[in-house]
């Protein structure tokens, strides 16, 4: 697969998003170690990874090529957390356990070794004090910057929408989507009036 780098000052991604989709995919089933944060990971191992996502692409240009690396590492810092997060919130709801203690249930891609290494992390008492500090700080986010885009930009966001829907989306269609949960209710009351007021005075 031939892929290409966004040209900006700082590139932060992948102009094919299924790159992105991809690279995550790859690190489920090939992930060396129960890390918890991206960061955790040590340079060698980093190395490795890599090597194998050079060898399953080709580049459009040497300053792809380039740039490949950081924007790859960018990429791992931002949807780390994520991919963890979602992997930890299946796994609750197909065990059908409201507990923590869920070794040997985790993602089919996974290994066993490293799933159940990471619930060790979850279950320490130092991890569990920075999530429950880390929930605490989302909470104190003004309701006004609630929204459910993740570490995506709203313009790609929109991009990805005119891709699937194959017509022109509007900036205050892609913000009111964001700003929605999967039940159609909106992310907070604040957002809802904002949203509602600008469309009533654009009609």
């Amino acid at each position: 697969m031939v892929i290409a780098i966004e040209k900006s000052d700082k590139p932060k991604r992948f102009t094919d998003h299924t790159v992105t989709r991809d690279i995550m995919k790859d690190l489920l089933s090939e992930m060396p170690s129960p890390a918890p944060r991206w960061q955790d990971y040590c340079p060698n191992m980093k190395d490795e990874l890599f090597k194998g996502f050079l060898k399953k692409h080709e580049f459009a240009s040497n300053y792809d090529k380039a740039m490949a690396r950081t924007v790859w590492n960018r990429t791992m810092l931002d949807r780390y957390p994520d991919i963890l997060k979602k992997a930890k919130e299946r796994t609750f709801k197909e065990a059908n356990s409201t507990s923590i203690d869920i070794k040997g249930h985790g993602p089919k891609a996974m290994k066993v070794d490293v799933w159940n290494g990471l619930v060790d992390h979850w279950l320490d008492s130092k991890w569990k004090n920075k999530s429950v500090a880390g929930q605490k700080n989302r909470a104190a986010i003004p309701a006004h910057k609630l929204h459910n885009a993740g570490s995506i930009s709203f313009g790609e966001h929109k991009k990805r929408k005119e891709a699937k829907l194959k017509r022109s989306v509007s900036f205050l269609k892609v913000y009111d989507d964001v700003h929605k949960k999967k039940s159609g209710e909106y992310v907070s009351e604040v957002s809802k009036k904002i949203i509602l007021g600008v469309f009533n005075f654009v009609v």
